[in-house]
């Protein structure tokens, strides 16, 4: 039997969170600051106020959006193979992007983050099977800020085969970005066809999308590049206190983004997804570990869910500045409580410092919590019948299981065998090899990750569309030349 669905809401609960987020969006409205996005609301029915750029979205826009979003699709690798089913209780893993700094795996420094480190990140995450996608990590300190979000797709695709996954900050950086997946991908109709990316769009809380994120979503539908939307309102701060009334916002704010989106291209693919959090009051900060914060991600995944909706939420980050206990602790509830939820994809492995940095060690580490978790969700399965009783009458049996043949053909399929950096060794097997601690056995897992990267089979055509694309961007900004990405 498996585990059960973890839910947090009652029925009722979704039915008025969905009526209060609706009857918002008729009154006062959202504001929406793209004209091509307005054009598309007050063609269908919207009333939009030019002066405040308030829009109100009847009701039946939001039915009819509901009605031609897809209940599910695939996402694809860059060998044109399904890599992410988006649909039902499947689970994918990227890990969290846009960090503006990491923790140094030679000094444990703080330090803003360069292509040599993107390159790394790639190349580890290329050898993690659960983690399905690859992910703008990091926003790269030697290259212009106007092209951090599309050079992270440039090396992503020049250097793995994975989905490629990560946001726009502006529109300019979207076109690269497109011009990027058109040329990986063969075509812009390939691309269609077998998506190979997912892109996060973001609105400002309370109640705002403005324009970059709304070309985002648009260009993304007319591509059909599966787009994420990913409230990050702050429930105390940019939303209301209560986790219910932060429902509603976040509601309110996809519901637009969705009417928005269906419009732009019927039956695009659509991912309810969201990063809400909590602010402690205390410190003024954005928790990301706080259990309110995946309590959250539980309550928007359900609602989701109950639209008949592909979900996904960034959960599993961390408000430790290093890879330590509240690390584990955090990452650990947070991605218990999103598995459980049947998210199915979630966005968080290996951030630490409240989403501002990225730590290699973490990765690792969460790739192992994550692993449990899959082991768990497994549950205890119906085996043999009967189950046990012979194995007493058999004749090797002796008081012990050990070297029966029902251990031997039942402990690799029953027993989740973790990597060597989680120890399970004797004690004094322990102080032999050296007395190291999980962060010390991570970081000599990543490295050992890094150096068995093997070179993506890449066409010199294709890098070389890939390598012109992006320096004809970098040059618009001033930098005349790329780094060897290898």
């Amino acid at each position: 039997m498996k585990p059960s669905t973890f839910r947090l809401l009652s029925q009722e609960q979704v039915k008025q969170i969905l009526e209060e987020a609706v009857g918002i969006l008729e009154s006062p409205g959202i504001m929406i600051e793209n004209e091509d996005a307005i054009e598309l609301l007050t063609s269908a029915g919207a009333a939009a106020d030019t002066k405040s750029g308030i829009v109100k979205i009847p009701a039946f826009l939001i039915e009819k959006s509901l009605g031609t979003a897809p209940k599910g699709f695939d996402v694809y690798n860059l060998r044109g193979e399904v890599n992410i089913r988006m649909s039902g209780d499947n689970i994918a893993f990227r890990p969290g992007a846009t960090a503006l700094n990491i923790i140094d795996p030679e000094t444990d420094e703080f330090r803003p983050p360069v292509t040599e480190d993107l390159v790394r990140w790639v190349k580890m995450v290329e050898g993690i099977p659960v983690l399905e996608a690859q992910s703008g990590s990091m926003n790269c300190a030697d290259v212009p800020h106007e092209i951090a979000d599309s050079y992270r797709y440039y090396v992503m695709l020049k250097l793995s085969n994975k989905t490629a996954c990560g946001g726009a900050y502006t529109v300019a950086g979207w076109e690269v970005i497109k011009d990027l997946l058109v040329a990986a991908a063969g075509s812009k109709e390939k691309l269609r066809q077998k998506p190979i990316s997912i892109q996060p769009a973001c609105p400002t809380p309370p109640l705002k999308w403005s324009r970059d994120p709304c070309q985002t979503i648009i260009g993304n539908a007319e591509y059909g590049i599966p787009i994420i939307i990913d409230p990050m309102m702050m429930s105390g701060a940019g939303a209301p206190a209560t986790l219910e009334g932060s429902l509603v916002e976040h509601s309110a704010e996809a519901f637009a983004a969705l009417a928005i989106h269906q419009l732009a291209s019927p039956g695009a693919p659509f991912i309810w997804g969201g990063s809400p959090t909590v602010m402690d009051m205390r410190e003024g900060t954005t928790s990301f570990g706080a259990i309110e914060t995946a309590m959250l991600g539980c309550g928007h995944v359900q609602i989701g869910k109950h639209l008949g909706l592909p979900t996904g939420t960034a959960l599993g980050i961390t408000d430790s500045k290093i890879a330590d206990a509240q690390a584990g602790l955090e990452a650990g509830l947070c991605f218990m409580i999103a598995m459980m939820s049947k998210a199915n994809f979630i966005m968080g492995p290996g951030m630490i410092d409240c989403e501002s940095g990225q730590s290699f060690e973490k990765l690792i580490i969460d790739s192992e919590i994550i692993s449990m978790i899959k082991r768990l969700l497994r549950g205890i399965c119906r085996t043999e019948r009967p189950i046990a009783k012979q194995l007493f009458r058999d004749p090797a049996y002796n008081g012990e299981f050990l070297l029966l043949e029902h251990t031997l053909k039942w402990m690799r399929k029953e027993f989740y065998f973790p990597s060597p950096v989680i120890d399970r060794k004797s004690s004094i097997n322990w102080k032999n090899e050296g007395k190291t601690n999980v962060v010390q056995r991570a970081r000599r897992r990543a490295k050992a990750l890094i150096d068995a990267y093997v070179p993506k089979d890449i066409s010199k055509q294709l890098s070389g569309q890939l390598d012109d694309i992006m320096l004809a961007a970098s040059k618009r900004h001033g930098l005349e030349k790329l780094s060897q990405v290898r």
